[in-house]
């Protein structure tokens, strides 16, 4: 926000916010005649919760004189990932391919801008990435690749993750 100074002459002012989510720099200066000062408004949403908050910064005199700016936040919620489901189970002949279907879901407000791998060579995903809008989904093939693996009694194990580092799951 740039403060400017009708005035003739050099002016003081404080520079203050009445909401705990906003702070202000400076907190004083002088204002020169005909010259912007900036002050640079610093929000902190760290504990507010999704919403529009409302604020008001002022400038004010020692000469008594004060002006005020009207300030608006919005707070969106983080993106937040969604499963369809937890556990996955394939029986797959060995020599061949399988897809398994599941589906990733975006059930917060932001963007979620989404990774999927596995931990072991024999299963990808498609699209092993992609980006949801706030309460999109969409499919995700896991693809076990069975033509390198021996049959085997005891099954085969493995870990897939889907993150997103903004998103707090």
């Amino acid at each position: 926000v740039d403060l400017s100074n009708t005035a003739t002459c050099d002016t003081p002012v404080t520079i203050a916010s009445n909401a705990a989510w906003l702070s202000v720099a400076p907190v004083s200066a002088t204002l020169v005649a005909t010259t912007p000062t900036l002050v640079t408004l610093n929000f902190d949403t760290a504990s507010l919760a999704p919403g529009v908050y409302n604020a008001t910064v002022t400038a004010s005199s020692v000469r008594g004189a004060s002006a005020t700016v009207a300030v608006a936040l919005t707070v969106v919620a983080d993106p937040v990932i969604a499963l369809s489901t937890n556990s996955i189970v394939a029986t797959v002949d060995a020599g061949t391919t399988s897809s398994i279907p599941f589906t990733v879901s975006n059930t917060g407000e932001q963007a979620l801008n989404y990774s999927a791998t596995a931990d072991v060579a024999w299963l990808s995903l498609s699209p092993a990435a992609g980006s949801l809008a706030g309460g999109a989904s969409e499919e995700v093939s896991v693809i076990v690749d069975a033509t390198g693996l021996a049959p085997a009694i005891d099954p085969y194990l493995a870990t897939i993750t889907v993150e997103d580092p903004n998103a707090p799951n």
